[in-house]
């Protein structure tokens, strides 16, 4: 997301809706205007989509949640090879690492500050147009701007905007601005999973934003939509759909996955922006680490890839030990669930898809009111940053018209 300070965002506002304009400025303006709600938000900005389609509020949710973690024993490692030899004896032949690790259920009860971006479309006279919201999740390593990427026509939140959808897109626990807890034994799985939740309701109750919403669309992409998954089961009746991408019924792909992204402690790659970090945080230390298990050479823009590896998150050895324990079917989840994936992702598929797009929709939403599986010709795994990015948008967004949403 493109983030001037708040007196470059007022500027450049002049051409969107006066109205809606005003509106978003007076939830700055006035920012406990709705005591008493399940998360708080605290506005910091306003601004624009990547191709100004979309009138954007930037600022912290206030998410109470109570998640039921693991605490492990597993120790913050001291230097890159002792990170290593970590990643090493979690992904070996027959691995004991996590049971040998765990010492057992945590639960959690707090409050976390995640940042959003609450976005409308630019052209709206009044917010109670919009009937829909989308929730969206970003994967591993990656940050909320996933979904409005710098790009000729890569940003979703445009291209929802356009077909009418606000959309809420936030940068997960222990990413970017988010909060940063115990990157171990509090950046988990389940911890997504309840946050989401949070997330979920807040926009249903109208604790942020214009209005309240009662249709909920919830987008996940790659870990992402493993964490909406495990919510899915636990929560099935809070999505109205779910959009599922980057994703596969194939978890044997995940080990080959994680070495391609070659793990590296977060603040000896980039120390001016995650020199606060402890060394349980990870990112991608190369472009070829972005590209070999996300991108499919040449059907991406370079200036595209440049800007996703320049704005890269970063993730958790929480994260990786728990990523198992929410890879789980949602059976009673009954809503509408489209799965998109790109021909030759890598990460979930191998590099050849095929048939696990639809065995995922099977295996993981075996009772989903209305599924599609739509295949991208000519794609890697990070679907949006490829040059077909509007294929697989037009497919998402005529599938959630098609159910009425």
């Amino acid at each position: 997301m493109n983030l001037p300070n708040l007196l470059s965002g007022l500027v450049l506002l002049t051409v969107a809706s006066a109205d809606i304009r005003n509106d978003l400025q007076s939830l700055i303006n006035a920012p406990d205007a709705k005591p008493g709600a399940t998360a708080d938000f605290i506005p910091q900005g306003i601004t624009f989509s990547q191709s100004r389609h979309a009138i954007c509020l930037t600022g912290i949710a206030k998410v109470p949640v109570t998640s039921r973690n693991i605490e492990f024993k597993t120790q913050i490692p001291p230097h890159q090879s002792a990170a290593t030899e970590m990643i090493q004896e979690i992904l070996e032949t027959n691995s004991a690492f996590i049971p040998n690790n765990t010492i057992g259920p945590q639960t959690i009860s707090t409050v976390y500050g995640i940042q959003t971006d609450f976005c409308y479309p630019a052209t709206l006279t009044s917010a109670t147009q919009v009937k829909t919201i989308q929730i969206l999740t970003h994967g591993t390593g990656l940050q909320r701007n996933y979904w409005d990427i710098p790009g000729p026509n890569n940003s979703y939140v445009d291209a929802a905007a356009m077909a009418g959808y606000a959309t809420l897109s936030y940068d997960r626990l222990g990413n970017l601005q988010s909060d940063h807890p115990d990157p171990i034994n509090a950046v988990q799985s389940a911890m997504h999973v309840e946050i989401l939740e949070g997330l979920i309701q807040g926009v249903r109750k109208g604790t942020f934003g214009l209005k309240k919403f009662d249709n909920v669309v919830c987008a996940g992409h790659s870990y992402g939509q493993i964490i909406q998954t495990g919510h899915d089961n636990k929560y099935p009746s809070s999505c109205s759909a779910v959009l599922a991408t980057g994703v596969s019924g194939a978890f044997q792909y995940l080990s080959q996955d994680t070495l391609a992204l070659n793990p590296t402690i977060a603040h000896d790659v980039d120390p001016g922006r995650f020199g606060n970090l402890s060394n349980a945080f990870f990112t991608y230390p190369t472009s070829v680490s972005v590209q070999l298990p996300f991108f499919r050479y040449p059907y991406f823009d370079p200036d595209v890839f440049d800007a996703v590896f320049a704005t890269r998150g970063t993730y958790t050895i929480g994260e990786l030990l728990t990523l198992p324990a929410i890879f789980t079917p949602a059976p009673a989840f009954t809503g509408p669930v489209a799965v998109i994936n790109g021909e030759f992702d890598f990460a979930y598929c191998g590099g050849e898809c095929g048939q696990l797009p639809d065995l995922y929709r099977t295996t993981f939403y075996p009772t989903a009111g209305r599924a599609a599986v739509y295949l991208i010709p000519n794609t890697g795994h990070i679907i949006n940053a490829h040059a077909t990015a509007p294929q697989a948008f037009q497919q998402m967004l005529s599938f959630l018209k098609e159910n009425g949403l």
